[in-house]
């Protein structure tokens, strides 16, 4: 494919930004903030995602970035969610959030890929310390990220905090992010000629209008809806502009 995709993934994120800032990334901000700084200089998450990177690499960055934004995310609801914890617990489980945002999609291509992403997770997860208990509930969160969290047995309450948080933060990519989970969830775009995209702009409308009503965590609640609407807005301009370059690809 060309270097069109790139373009357009870069336009893509423009016109996310000129919708302005949504209120979840506005008040809170200091939980995104303590996600990144523990994201990029933490030597374990460093390790991870070198772990996570074969899995998650393409020339266009569409997987990394779904899933470094879900990792962010899942943190930041589970800080945001847990302040009745002792501040070194909420921490924690924090950290175990990026692990399983940053690790959710690594089986994405398979028909069952929650499923199929929690048993790789479980040979990832053999390479770090971490505690039994802590690689069972990353790997329970995954299994249920998109959709089966409230339908699960938890063994504990703070298991439960981190599933819903991760499948409430992976639901979050279908807003501004809406450029990059559509092509990561929906089209196999380093196979498939640009003019043959444009579709799955409509299939990521259709999911962000179903997934309005299925936020399971409070702030998720709180929050989810206001993103899938700048989502559901910025598809349509998305989509035409896709159709835009393919026609200008396959006229030069």
């Amino acid at each position: 494919m060309s270097d069109a995709l790139k373009r357009f993934r870069d336009e893509a994120g423009a016109m996310a930004r000129e919708l302005g800032q949504p209120r979840f990334q506005a008040e809170f901000a200091h939980e995104l903030d303590h996600a990144r700084k523990t994201f990029f200089d933490d030597p374990r998450m460093r390790k991870l995602r070198d772990d996570a990177l074969p899995f998650l690499y393409d020339d266009y960055g569409f997987g990394i970035e779904h899933s470094k934004n879900t990792a962010l995310d899942a943190a930041a609801l589970v800080l945001g969610s847990t302040t009745d914890l002792p501040p070194e617990r909420s921490r924690r489980l924090a950290f175990l959030a990026q692990f399983a945002g940053l690790l959710h999609d690594v089986a994405h291509h398979e028909k069952d890929h929650p499923a199929g992403g929690a048993e790789l997770c479980r040979d990832i997860l053999r390479n770090h310390p971490l505690e039994d208990d802590e690689r069972e509930m990353i790997t329970l969160a995954i299994r249920g990220h998109e959709g089966e969290a409230a339908n699960l047995e938890y063994p504990s309450p703070e298991a439960e905090i981190l599933a819903v948080c991760l499948h409430d933060a992976e639901s979050f990519r279908f807003g501004p992010d809406i450029c990059a989970a559509t092509l990561w969830k929906f089209t196999d775009y380093l196979e498939s000629p640009l003019e043959t995209l444009p579709p799955a702009f409509d299939e990521s409308m259709e999911r962000a209008e179903v997934l309005r009503g299925t936020f399971l965590s409070r702030l998720g609640r709180a929050y989810g809806p206001e993103l899938l609407d700048i989502g559901i807005a910025l598809a349509p301009r998305l989509k035409a502009r896709l159709e835009e370059l393919a026609l200008r690809e396959g006229a030069s």
